[in-house]
């Protein structure tokens, strides 16, 4: 921040540069080798990060099948052939992140399988408590799917076989707070949610098919 108030928007964008590179790649750049990147360098970057959006669904995703394996909720066997689908499927495809079983996946069936549907958000409050108007409804809409089936291509008959399942990125800075955030937006909807139980484990775990489960997912794994 400049004098008066005023913002030093160079300086600012380049320190958060820098401290980006830093903390991601563990890189130090001095300011003088930034000087040194070009506009069209920037762009070549820029070129290279266009699908952090769908690297970062894709881990949280895998994570999410994981949990759900840990918690027996589905055999090791499903979990991977979960994987395997969600791999299989451009990430721009019609249709639920997570399906299982998925017509449009590996067809890999498994003993004693487990209907599973879930819809995966990477979303960053524009807020410390807050989604951005655009956020919410991206996120109502995911929710009304998992439950009526109507936007994702299958009947609320067909939905109410499986379990629902709303995953969300657990992100937190000084900021921005993801779990803070959902529960704002959540705390007077009229959809049936309930947030899934983080203690439960050995197969114990009181599911229903009715109500769409809140699950939060550690980005820093």
């Amino acid at each position: 921040m400049a004098q008066n108030g005023i913002i030093d928007r160079e300086n600012e964008l380049k320190k958060n540069f820098i401290s980006a590179v830093k903390e991601v790649f563990g890189l130090e750049i001095k300011e003088e080798d930034y000087e040194k990147i070009s506009a069209e360098k920037f762009v070549s970057l820029k070129k290279a990060l266009r699908n952090i959006n769908n690297i970062v669904t894709l881990k949280v995703t895998n994570l999410f099948i994981d949990k759900l394996k840990d918690a027996k909720i589905i055999e090791k066997s499903q979990a991977k052939a979960m994987k395997d689908d969600v791999n299989s499927i451009s990430a721009n495809a019609n249709g639920y992140d997570v399906e299982y079983p998925n017509p449009k996946g590996t067809n890999v069936l498994v003993d004693n399988p487990i209907n599973i549907l879930a819809e995966v958000k990477c979303n960053i409050p524009v807020g410390k408590t807050q989604f951005g108007s655009a956020q919410k409804a991206g996120i109502l809409k995911d929710i009304e799917g998992l439950l009526n089936g109507e936007k994702k291509l299958k009947s609320e008959a067909e939905v109410g076989s499986y379990f629902k399942f709303m995953v969300f990125m657990d992100y937190e800075d000084e900021n921005h707070n993801v779990r803070d955030s959902v529960e704002t937006l959540l705390k007077n909807t009229p959809y049936k949610v309930k947030y899934y139980d983080e203690n439960c484990h050995d197969g114990k775990c009181q599911l229903d098919n009715d109500h769409v489960y809140i699950i939060f997912i550690s980005s820093e794994k």
